[in-house]
Order: C-alpha cells, then sequence, then structure tokens
C-alpha cells in the first residue's frame, strides 16, 4: 500500500507542477509588452539617393555614388574573328585595370520605336501618293505592334565609388578600356534611363515603358 501512495503522490506533484508551468506561461505573455515599433518598410531599408547634375552620378546619403553605362551589343555570329578577339582582349583590360567592383545587369525594355512613328508620319502629312502613304501606314501599324508585344535585351554596367572623385576616376577607367562611339563596347545613357533601371531594379514586377527616353552623350 505505501509503494501504491507514494506512486500517487508523484503523479499529483507531477500534475501540479505542469499546471504551475502553464499559468506561470500565459501570465508572462500577458505582461509582455507590446512593441510600439512597427515593422520596416522598404524605404527604411533601401539607401535613399539623389541625381547630381554636376557629377552626372547619383549620390547616396552616405555621400558614395553608383553610375550605370550601358553594353553595346554586337551580332557575334557575323563578327569576324579578329573583332571578337579585340573585343575580348578590351574586356580583359578593364578587369586588370579596375580596381572597384563591377555589376553586369540584363533587362527587357519594351521596344520603342517612337521616332520611326514620327518619321513616318511626316512622311505621310506631305507626301500626296496614295500607294505610299497607305504602305506608310502599314509600316507604322507593324511599329506599334512591334512596342506592344516585343521586348529588348539590354545590359548594363554598374558601379560605384566612395565619392564623387573616385566615382568620376572609376568611370573614366571603364570608359578608356572598353571605349564609346562608334566603335565602343558602352554608351552612356539619360538620366531618365537610368532612374527606370534602378526602378526595375527595386521593383522587379513592374513594367517599364520608356516612351521617348534619349541616349547620353557620347
Amino acid at each position: 500500500m505505501n509503494i501504491i501512495y507514494v506512486y500517487l503522490a508523484g503523479i499529483i506533484i507531477c500534475f501540479i507542477g505542469f499546471i504551475a508551468m502553464i499559468v506561470i506561461s500565459i501570465t508572462s505573455k500577458k505582461k509582455k509588452p507590446k512593441s510600439s515599433s512597427t515593422s520596416k518598410t522598404i524605404l527604411d531599408i533601401l539607401p535613399k539617393m539623389c541625381y547630381e547634375e554636376k557629377y552626372d552620378c547619383f549620390v547616396k546619403e552616405d555621400g558614395s555614388c553608383t553610375d550605370i553605362l550601358q553594353v553595346e551589343t554586337k551580332d557575334l555570329l557575323n563578327a569576324s574573328e579578329s573583332t571578337t578577339m579585340y573585343d575580348k582582349l578590351r574586356w580583359r583590360r578593364l578587369y586588370i585595370k579596375y580596381p572597384s567592383d563591377l555589376k553586369i545587369i540584363a533587362m527587357n525594355f519594351p521596344s520603342n520605336t517612337e521616332k520611326q512613328q514620327e518619321y513616318m508620319r511626316h512622311k505621310m502629312n506631305t507626301s500626296k501618293n496614295k500607294v505610299y502613304k497607305k504602305w506608310l501606314q502599314k509600316k507604322i501599324n507593324e511599329l506599334v505592334w512591334l512596342e506592344t508585344h516585343r521586348m529588348n535585351r539590354e545590359f548594363f554596367l554598374m558601379f560605384w565609388g566612395e565619392n564623387t572623385d573616385k566615382l568620376m576616376q572609376n568611370r573614366q577607367t571603364i570608359i578608356d578600356a572598353l571605349g564609346v562611339g562608334k566603335n565602343g563596347l558602352i554608351q552612356r545613357i539619360s538620366e531618365e534611363k537610368r532612374t527606370l533601371i534602378f526602378y526595375k531594379l527595386n521593383n522587379k514586377a513592374s513594367y517599364v515603358i520608356p516612351k521617348n527616353i534619349k541616349q547620353g552623350e557620347d
């Protein structure tokens, strides 16, 4: 009998201890103060920056800078072996000389045929040939269709600098290695297009329509 009493007493003690743990847990949760701070939004996490016209780049709050150049794509299937080898050597030269980080970005942009449409509308307004005007209207309709259904894959080179002087130095190193203009591998792009690129990078699901975007000066 004594063994049974001891066994029952142990069960009762364990049960009381279990109930006590539940009561303490509930009490501590009730007493826990609620956090007054709200969760951070994407605006709190992403660094704020503004365009600095004097240096033609984007400057962050801490003084560091970033900028983007567009990579000139080529038809490698039809390019000569010597041209391809020369372009490879220029990229190799960049990676040897450039001291900081680089990021190559691939992005899809809707086709922009606004200039072609404007030219063809001008030809329509100045032409008296009905057959020619009908042909021009057909071409305009095709350009409108391309803007709606076709995407262009474009490539960009993003780089940084601790300050404006360092960024301008890095930019010049890239330009010297790759070249700009007719035979260059990169080109300058406008503030509007760079702003669109940053917007797209921070809003992955967004659909941008870069109407009337101007290319930067060489």
